[in-house]
């Protein structure tokens, strides 16, 4: 638009250039008119026409502007007009990271009363076929070898076999270390501990244990307790034992007799030079049991046979007592037995 209307001006300033030029009349010159009165008229009528095409000329348009997002939307009625969002400039979250904590230091464990080692070990355990003493001669008729392959064995390595209770209580204290089963006496009262490999009591059984001393003078006495008829409640049955000093016994035990229980002897105390005697030796203690015939070996010899029917069944344990030492301990290991076994 704006070229055509400066092309319009540039033709009108050329027809202004050529006004003093003589145009003739449209008609002639009547006698007696000015020709300078004639150039007037026609600068006159150029002016005039030239007013005439200006006010012709549409007006200057502006060039359209696009609207904004904003200003179109206010053109929209209200209900149909949706809020441009506002950016809002924030700030760039500060990435905090915890701090370690601190490694707390784990106390370590105190050594409990159990755990608390009562005697030196032996380097060494013995071996189920021979005793603690590798130059013992097995007896002629030695169950151990005539019966055959045993029907369980425990070789004491930990309580889990058997199920042996372990820890402290008002007579004794026990633990598995290295190889044995350690128990201690804590009073001059009998205690013992009882195993239950099967949940169950046991009728016709032969049991042997080897057992070896550490330091004992004496009457210091420790051995087999079987046919005990209540296994939580083990204050009935038989106690075949060996001291220190080369002895053997066989009592029968009722915890529930009179008011504080019977011990009956079936064999008093008695010597026998196949039970091995002192300080730091070991024994194998074997005990038959059919029906009520009761047949005890020491080391694979038959010392003597007794009958008795008071208890026909039950659990089977060790069983240590002190007399002249304290805190006697002995070393448990190699247990084994045989069911329904021939005499």
């Amino acid at each position: 638009m704006k070229r055509i209307f400066f092309g319009i001006v540039i033709l009108l300033a050329l027809l202004l250039a050529g006004c003093s030029l003589t145009l003739p009349s449209q008609g002639g010159a009547g006698p007696g008119e000015n020709p300078a009165a004639a150039t007037g008229t026609i600068d006159a009528q150029i002016q005039t026409r030239l007013a005439q095409l200006i006010t012709t000329l549409p007006a200057n348009t502006p060039e359209p502007q696009v609207a904004t997002a904003t200003e179109a939307l206010a053109t929209l009625p209200a209900e149909t007009q949706t809020p441009v969002p506002e950016i809002v400039a924030t700030a760039t979250p500060e990435i905090i990271t915890a701090a370690p904590e601190e490694a707390t230091a784990t106390p370590e464990p105190q050594p409990s009363p159990t755990s608390t080692p009562l005697v030196v070990l032996p380097t060494a355990s013995p071996t189920a076929t021979a005793t603690f003493n590798p130059s013992f001669t097995p007896a002629p008729g030695d169950p151990r070898t005539r019966l055959g392959s045993s029907s369980s064995s425990d070789p004491m390595n930990d309580p889990f076999t058997w199920v042996w209770p372990t820890g402290r209580d008002e007579f004794t204290a026990s633990e598995f270390r290295d190889g044995y089963m350690v128990m201690t006496a804590l009073t001059d009262t009998d205690g013992w501990r009882m195993a239950n490999p099967l949940d169950r009591e046991f009728g016709n059984l032969y049991l042997e244990a080897d057992i070896r001393t550490q330091t004992c003078e004496g009457s210091d006495h420790y051995g087999l307790i079987f046919r005990v008829p209540n296994l939580h409640e083990p204050d009935q049955g038989y106690l075949f034992g060996l001291t220190c000093d080369g002895r053997y016994s066989l009592r029968r035990w009722d915890g529930r007799a009179g008011t504080k229980g019977e011990m009956k002897w079936l064999v008093q105390w008695t010597a026998d030079s196949s039970v091995i005697a002192g300080s730091n030796q070991g024994n194998r203690l074997g005990v038959m049991m059919i029906g009520k015939r009761l047949f005890l070996y020491v080391n694979g010899k038959l010392l003597t046979e007794v009958q008795d029917a008071t208890f026909e069944r039950g659990y089977f344990g060790i069983f240590v007592g002190s007399d002249k030492t304290k805190d006697l301990t002995i070393l448990v290991d190699n247990m084994a037995y045989w069911e329904n076994p021939t005499p």
